[in-house]
């Protein structure tokens, strides 16, 4: 939160537009003036209990894209929780065995089952899109993340509950890494500096699943948040986001299900002929308010 205020500070001197403003500017074709759209995927708790607060302050819009089938639920995201398991300070038997898809896979910790509060904060800023792979617990998380993501939200399920047995873990996630409630999205519904948008029910790669998977996805995510804000839902973001998780048929099913946009999650600016269903976006890290504006500097110069 520190630092986000510090990121809203420099953005305050920046030209802030709602997501939905993108939307004139490309159906008109006109040149836009440089702005800058701020938005959250997934749609946790922080979203609403810290960001929405500073944006309110600070009188910048932002655009929150909901998970539903998260809403409510003690549990965490499967990302956090793969992290949870590993990447806290825990000792962990020394050997994984885990079942996925009918195969037995093994993993061997050997001294990596022992994870101190030094590691902790020696590798807090990695995550799995780093370069590196510093410790084999690291590698054991892009492994079981390269497992887990392919599969559907039931298999997934089983998947983690044996990775918690092992692990020694309860199910209950940490209160600061929950996904938002119905209460939340209610409370924020008329706030006109927050806009929700669907980031489908179980937060699949939609481009592995069958073409009605994908619309029934989108299609209920989109029914529910409408039912819980008591406005038109109409900006969508793919799950993950990157190129090889969506499809052209997947672009085709947001606009025919009544979404106007959908971010993805590949670097670049939007621009005057861009496509409105694979706007590209740049992910922003947990940077001071020096890096953020170096940051920034170099995206505005198209680098």
């Amino acid at each position: 939160p520190r630092n986000f205020a510090a990121h809203l500070k420099v953005l305050r001197r920046q030209r802030v537009i709602p997501l939905r403003g993108i939307g004139a500017h490309l159906q008109s074709r006109r040149v836009m003036r440089p702005a800058i759209v701020i938005t959250f995927d997934d749609g946790y708790a922080d979203n609403f209990t810290q960001a929405a607060p500073l944006l309110q302050a600070s009188r910048l819009p932002a655009t929150i894209f909901v998970a539903t089938a998260h809403l409510d639920t003690p549990r965490e995201f499967w990302w956090d929780d793969v992290e949870r398991l590993l990447l806290l300070p825990k000792k962990l038997p020394e050997i994984l065995t885990l079942n996925i898809r009918g195969q037995a896979v093994t993993w061997e910790l050997g001294a990596a089952s022992e994870y101190s509060e030094r590691d902790v904060a020696t590798y807090q800023t990695w995550n799995v899109l780093s370069a590196d792979t510093p410790t084999p617990r690291h590698q054991l998380y892009r492994d079981l993340h390269a497992c887990l993501q392919p599969l559907d939200s039931d298999s997934r399920q089983v998947v983690l509950h044996n990775l918690r047995q092992w692990a020694g873990l309860s199910p209950e996630g940490r209160v600061t890494h929950r996904a938002a409630t119905s209460a939340q999205i209610q409370a924020n519904a008329a706030n006109p500096l927050i806009e929700i948008g669907a980031h489908t029910v179980n937060h699949p790669a939609l481009a592995r699943l069958p073409e009605a998977a994908q619309r029934n996805e989108m299609r209920r995510s989109k029914i529910m948040l409408e039912a819980l804000t008591g406005r038109p839902v109409t900006s969508f973001s793919y799950p993950y986001g990157l190129p090889q998780d969506y499809s052209a048929q997947t672009a085709a099913i947001a606009r025919e299900v009544g979404f106007a946009l959908a971010c993805a999650n590949f670097e670049g600016r939007v621009t005057t002929y861009a496509d409105w269903f694979q706007l590209p976006r740049y992910i922003v890290r947990n940077w001071t308010r020096e890096v953020f504006e170096a940051q920034l500097r170099r995206w505005a110069g198209g680098q």
